[in-house]
């Protein structure tokens, strides 16, 4: 048990100590679902209005392991759309909570398909507390505070979405203000985001979806690739691979409520851990809740009478 708690004081220790320059942005396995926490560009770009809802159990095993949760929506309002952000990520006695607003304007007929310009603005907010475990008086290290401290700074992003019916191309940044939460001493490091998807028709029950997000603070560097297999639209198997750090299978199910007007689908993800931590760790779990709303109905059949066949 000592063994344990020495072991996630040394991993609290690099992530904290990582963030004195630069705040991490979520990371999620099922990253296909969630492209408006990372690119405002896509708010309302399709006919629907959606909400969707992550949870994410990662390192399952550690004392104080990192739990996200995630809500987005968007929806389109002519050629404007418009999307809500919140994501809180929790790290032993850290927390950090972003709340943001997200427009984009959306033009048709680009390439063959949509582009949607995006800007983003919102909140960061991160939270500490004072209950170390430390070998030594950590009090005369006056980057740790001695008491539970909190602080806040503004934050903007920017993104361009383009898609069609088969590929989607995406790049975007956030943090572009680099924000200092001075309280923390802790600084938001600029991101930047390209994404990369297709869909393939296998046959008429069959679509093969490969996709790929590239993510970078300018310091690091990662990559998640994906493929899933999806039937009739209604059922996907797939996996996620993040390099150096993890392999992820998954499943998911699509069902269509009023006359498919409107669609739930539910995806659940496991990573198994493929750096050292996987001797320590069984994993890391994720859920995925979605709904979607088309805000246009369909054209009820007319029925037409003629005086001619009465």
């Amino acid at each position: 048990m000592q063994a344990m708690k020495k072991l996630i004081v040394i991993v609290l220790a690099v992530v904290t100590g990582g963030l004195a320059y630069g705040q991490q942005d979520i990371q999620m396995t099922q990253f296909m679902f969630d492209k408006l926490s990372v690119n405002p560009g896509y708010a309302g770009s399709s006919n629907e209005f959606c909400a969707t809802v992550f949870g994410r159990q990662q390192w399952t095993g550690f004392e104080g392991a990192p739990k996200t949760y995630l809500l987005n929506a968007h929806m389109p309002f002519g050629r404007h759309g418009a999307g809500l952000t919140v994501f809180q990520d929790e790290l032993g006695q850290t927390s950090s909570m972003n709340v943001k607003g997200s427009y984009a304007y959306q033009i048709p007929n680009i390439g063959g398909g949509k582009l949607g310009i995006g800007a983003s603005v919102g909140l960061v907010s991160s939270n500490l507390g004072n209950e170390w475990i430390a070998i030594d008086d950590f009090t005369q290290d006056v980057s740790i505070p001695d008491d539970a401290t909190s602080s806040s700074t503004i934050d903007f992003g920017f993104g361009a979405y383009w898609h069609n019916q088969k590929v989607h191309v995406g790049l975007s940044s956030t943090h572009l203000h680099e924000g200092e939460l001075k309280d923390m001493n802790i600084s938001t490091a600029r991101h930047y985001y390209g994404m990369l998807g297709y869909t393939h028709n296998l046959n008429s029950d069959i679509d093969i979806i490969p996709s790929v997000l590239v993510k970078s603070d300018q310091t690091s560097t990662q990559m998640d690739f994906n493929v899933m297999g999806m039937y009739k639209n209604t059922i996907w198997l797939g996996a996620t691979y993040r390099l150096d750090d993890a392999i992820a299978p998954m499943v998911g199910y699509r069902h269509e409520i009023n006359g498919g007007h409107s669609a739930i689908r539910i995806g659940y993800s496991y990573d198994v851990t493929t750096s050292e931590l996987n001797n320590y760790s069984s994993g890391t779990h994720e859920v995925m809740l979605n709904y979607c709303m088309k805000l246009r109905k369909p054209l009820p059949p007319q029925i037409y009478k003629n005086v001619r066949f009465l």
